[in-house]
């Protein structure tokens, strides 16, 4: 980690500066071995990286994990909700080299655009395990707002939202126009309820639930710097205050 930070601090950051934690844990899918079957040590170490080994993240809370509980349900404590949590869809849209996230809030049962923001450089990305339950993965990246005449200003034009006959605004299912540029994709789609905002050890905590597999609910927590030190761009500074910070949290044992 320290020659993560160290890295960090010769970097330039152009645009909007994000250092993100995100709890969850990492997977790994024998994709070439066969299903079922037992193997031995032996065989796995000769797997190959990545025709029969794909790692993958699970972005959600461990909700059997001890230290997680304890930190949502004091998250509840310092931050009482008075506002009800926005539903809101992330589209994650890619076209040739170009990346970009195009948000948009449910509201009077309509999808209303937010926001749109284009992927300027991704920094760094570590995955930092506590224990077997507890572990969270730190991303550090910038983001631009595109041009008033660039195609990511004019992309919330191209989607549209197709409702499903269960009414339920989680299933609804969005697509491209037919006008839509050659090459436009939609790369993933996340649809969650956000909550507020929880300001707590000097970190910002949010709380984001989905649905997950078998259409069960799952709980994301994102914990950020503080706004005004992400604003300085001190990509190196920010990252080991978070880290550290949330560790701190996490093992207070000296």
């Amino acid at each position: 980690m320290q020659t993560a930070v160290g890295n960090l601090h010769k970097v330039s950051v152009s645009g909007k500066l994000t250092v993100m934690a995100t709890f969850g844990k990492t997977f790994f899918r024998l994709s070439a071995l066969e299903a079922g079957r037992s193997y031995d040590w032996t065989a796995l170490r000769n797997a190959r990286y990545p025709d029969d080994v794909q790692s993958a993240w699970s972005n959600t809370c461990d909700l059997k994990s001890s230290a997680m509980n304890s930190l949502l349900n004091t998250l509840k404590n310092v931050a009482p909700e008075t506002t009800a949590p926005v539903l809101r869809m992330t589209v994650f849209l890619s076209i040739q080299s170009q990346k970009a996230r195009a948000e948009f809030i449910s509201q009077n049962d309509m999808w209303e655009f937010k926001e749109t923001c284009i992927l300027a450089d991704e920094y760094a990305y570590h995955d930092i395990i506590l224990d077997n339950e507890t572990s969270f993965r730190v991303k550090v990246f910038s983001e631009l707002y595109p041009d008033a005449n660039s195609l990511w200003s004019s992309v919330k034009n191209m989607i549209q939202f197709q409702k499903q006959a269960s009414g339920d605004p989680f299933d609804t299912k969005p697509t491209l126009a037919s006008d839509a540029p050659r090459g436009l994709s939609i790369q993933h789609v996340c649809t969650q309820n956000v909550h507020a905002v929880a300001n707590f050890h000097g970190l910002r905590f949010q709380t984001l639930q989905g649905r997950g597999r078998d259409s069960l609910e799952s709980v994301t927590l994102e914990v950020r710097p503080p706004e005004d030190m992400l604003k300085k761009k001190r990509a190196g500074e920010s990252l080991a205050f978070l880290v550290q910070s949330l560790v701190e949290i996490l093992d207070p044992s000296p």
